[in-house]
């Protein structure tokens, strides 16, 4: 395994060096850059403080730790490991929080104009229409994801994907980064059992075990922890079941491990009931993707060595799934799946991509009003309801992508 992520370096640093040459040498990407930072300060000093909060709180965590207050053990820490390395950038801030927004926001734009970049360069003869489209997709919602860590694990699932399309060794590398940041870019093992792809599937799962039980031995009690959080109770007002809630009841709404939920106390049979349906989602796009396409339309099983199911689509889907049925749906998250919905729209799948745009217009506004929105109007629960209702028909878009088989590769 440390060969091949020897070898995964390898073969990409001159790719990266390319890229930033690349980027050097065109005026457009100084354009890109200047509007990105434009945007954060509109997101510090003019839209609504809920789009920088997250920040602040990062700040006081940082400086909670030091070499006798660990992160787990001593300081309460709701977030994976690697994450860290992004919150003790406060060391680098000279005690000063507006030096800290700045460098977190610096490096989170590093990710997300990386992941364009990446798209751009994977895909030459695509640049404008992916420039095109991933702007739409995520500018509104990047004024909040730049002060959260999203765009990082979001950077990795795609690098991650485009080495798995690309037949690259140390895939396991980019899933273990993902993982140690958002948990979400473990689905690309789906992608590699599609693929028949044995070693790098065992390589990834075994890397990710090996990451979680050193997690779990520096601070059982941490851990548990997080997995407590992640629980939590009641139903958050922007998941299916809490907006819906807000809808047809208006219920008062509290701060529950860090999300605004209605009912805290109640409907706790809800979240193993969204498990449940994830699993049977995630066993039946597995059951898609592992057949092949006959000549009179149907799927033989488990005929892997003919499978060319597109792995923007299966990623794609399983990451939507994995919060569209949770207890909890943040804004950020719908940025997950730009980089997969921008790759299904290059390859004759447009409308998965115009309903993340939409998804994320209405988040955009949601969030603008978000004063309304955590004190449980109902106008508020009626709209994140639609969006929640146009990330359904997403998913059911990126499903059908998945029956068709298209090949990519």
């Amino acid at each position: 395994m440390i060969e091949e992520a020897q070898t995964s370096v390898t073969e990409h640093t001159p790719a990266i060096a390319s890229t930033l040459l690349d980027w050097v040498k065109r005026p457009q990407s100084w354009v890109e850059l200047g509007g990105r930072y434009f945007l954060v300060l509109l997101g510090i000093y003019v839209l609504d403080p809920v789009f920088v909060s997250d920040i602040y709180h990062f700040h006081d965590l940082a400086r909670a730790m030091s070499t006798t207050d660990l992160p787990y053990r001593d300081v309460s820490y709701e977030f994976p490991p690697l994450t860290l390395l992004f919150v003790l950038l406060e060391r680098l801030s000279f005690d000063s929080i507006k030096v800290y927004r700045m460098l977190f926001a610096t490096v989170m734009i590093g990710f997300e104009y990386g992941s364009l970049c990446v798209l751009r360069r994977a895909f030459p003869a695509e640049r404008r229409a992916l420039t095109i489209i991933w702007h739409l997709m995520v500018l509104p919602l990047a004024v909040l994801v730049w002060f959260r860590f999203d765009f990082a694990a979001t950077f990795f699932a795609l690098t991650g994907l485009l080495a798995i399309e690309q037949r690259k060794r140390g895939v396991w590398v980019h899933i273990l980064f993902g993982w140690g940041i958002k948990l979400f870019p473990a689905v690309l093992i789906a992608g590699l059992l599609a693929r028949r792809r044995w070693r790098d599937a065992a390589n990834s799962f075994g890397a990710i075990s090996a990451f979680t039980l050193a997690w779990i031995a520096f601070s059982p009690s941490g851990f548990g922890d997080f997995l407590a959080l992640r629980a939590g109770g009641g139903l958050e007002i922007e998941s299916l079941p809490g907006a819906l809630r807000t809808v047809v009841a208006d219920p008062p709404t509290s701060m529950l491990s860090g999300a605004w939920v209605v009912d805290p106390s109640g409907y706790r049979w809800v979240s193993p009931l969204l498990t449940v349906v994830l699993f049977a989602y995630a066993l039946y796009v597995m059951w898609l993707a592992t057949g092949r396409p006959t000549p009179n339309g149907s799927l033989a099983r488990w005929a892997f060595t003919e499978n060319r199911v597109d792995l923007a689509a299966l990623t794609g889907a399983l990451i939507l799934a994995s919060f569209l049925f949770s207890r909890i749906i943040s804004a950020q998250y719908v940025t997950w799946v730009a980089p997969f919905a921008a790759l299904m729209y290059i390859r004759g799948h447009p409308r998965i991509a115009w309903l993340n745009i939409v998804s994320g217009a209405l988040t955009f506004l949601y969030l603008l009003l978000f004063d309304y929105a955590s004190s449980g109007n109902r106008a508020m629960g009626l709209l994140a309801t639609t969006r929640n209702l146009l990330l359904c028909v997403m998913l059911w878009e990126f499903t059908a992508a998945i029956r068709r088989m298209e090949p990519t590769t």
